[in-house]
């Protein structure tokens, strides 16, 4: 297989059949496919099958095949969304869509990305990238790996409060994109699954905005699921040994989050705290290259004063490291009064000896 996907470019008819070959072997047994000795090898020939201009057919069962290797990368996730985008033939697209249904894992380095992709200007694009999302959302590795779930029903709800106008499909109900991301939306954050929409031919159209506000449905939404689990995550940046202790008081109405820096001094400014209810956040490769970088200071406390009330916490924080945060989990009626403009910043330098 190998050596006819190395075959000259105007060899290209030879290709059709073995890839159609083992498009259907991949599909019945895709365990098979990813022990392969030549796995790697064959994932690389067909990212560039995947993009052959001469042949809706090699383009559409080359990304069969892709999606069932089963994980997202970079490089798959850019190869799905330009099957998307193929208009040449809708084979091509039923192709990315077959393989997007067959995925179950994603690189923990191309989640930023697919994010990213929900603001394409290409409606295929979204589309696509709305489709990983659900799967990803809805998946095992979504319960298993902290912050994942959280992060894909985060970045869908960026998406839709990004919305400016209407952009529709072209199908018989007319349906609008941000129905779809919506849909996703609830898709992913309920333990039942729900069909979204078929693959059709998409393009778009401009409308004026509809009727009813995303941004009320969408708050609308956020208040459900805070009412069904009241908490707030409150993370901060964190490299090995970046953080020496974390503790907290209670005094004068306030709740003191009382941070100590590991021999650098902090890493982290207080703009890159996030608050978030429910939706932790995850730091890309380039703010932990920063950190990295950044020069030791002589910070040796940093405290976050958040207002509080006797009795508005549910027991004791709870902590996780993610993603490279540090989150801090709170629970309790002091979540739905929570106010970021009240919230005090403090920090005091180490002394230095004369």
């Amino acid at each position: 297989m190998l050596e006819m996907l190395d075959l000259p470019a105007g060899e290209w008819g030879k290709k059709r059949v073995p890839l159609a070959v083992l498009a259907e072997c991949a599909q019945e047994l895709p365990a098979i496919l990813t022990k392969l000795s030549c796995a790697s090898i064959l994932r690389e020939k067909l990212l560039d099958t995947a993009k052959d201009v001469r042949s809706f057919t090699i383009r559409r069962y080359s990304l069969v095949i892709l999606g069932q290797f089963r994980t997202v990368s970079a490089k798959i996730l850019e190869a799905l969304a330009s099957g998307c985008r193929d208009f040449g033939s809708d084979t091509v697209q039923k192709g990315a869509l077959n393989a997007i249904s067959s995925l179950q894992r994603i690189d923990a380095n191309t989640l930023p990305q697919l994010v990213q992709m929900l603001s394409s200007p290409s409606i295929m694009t979204v589309y696509a990238a709305a489709m990983v999302m659900g799967k990803i959302g809805s998946s095992h590795q979504a319960v298993r790996e902290y912050g994942l779930h959280d992060s894909v029903v985060n970045g869908i709800g960026q998406a839709i409060r990004g919305i400016t106008f209407s952009r529709y499909l072209r199908d018989d109900k007319r349906t609008m994109l941000d129905d779809i991301l919506f849909t996703t939306l609830v898709e992913v954050t309920n333990d039942y699954t729900q069909e979204v929409v078929p693959p059709e031919v998409l393009t778009f159209e401009n409308w004026s905005a509809s009727s009813e506000s995303q941004e009320h449905r969408l708050q609308t939404f956020w208040q459900t699921q805070i009412a069904e689990e009241p908490t707030i995550h409150i993370s901060f940046p964190y490299l090995e040994d970046s953080i020496e202790k974390v503790s907290y008081q209670i005094r004068d109405q306030y709740f003191d989050l009382i941070i100590i820096p590991g021999s650098h001094g902090l890493l982290f400014s207080a703009k890159q705290v996030a608050f978030t209810k429910g939706y932790p956040p995850v730091l890309d490769e380039k703010q932990m290259r920063d950190m990295e970088q950044k020069e030791g200071n002589r910070i040796s406390k940093f405290i976050i004063s958040i207002p509080y009330k006797e009795g508005s916490l549910d027991g004791e924080p709870s902590y996780e490291i993610a993603n490279n945060y540090l989150h801090l989990t709170f629970r309790g009626s002091m979540i739905s009064s929570f106010d970021m403009s009240n919230i005090r910043y403090k920090s005091s330098t180490k002394k230095t000896s004369d």
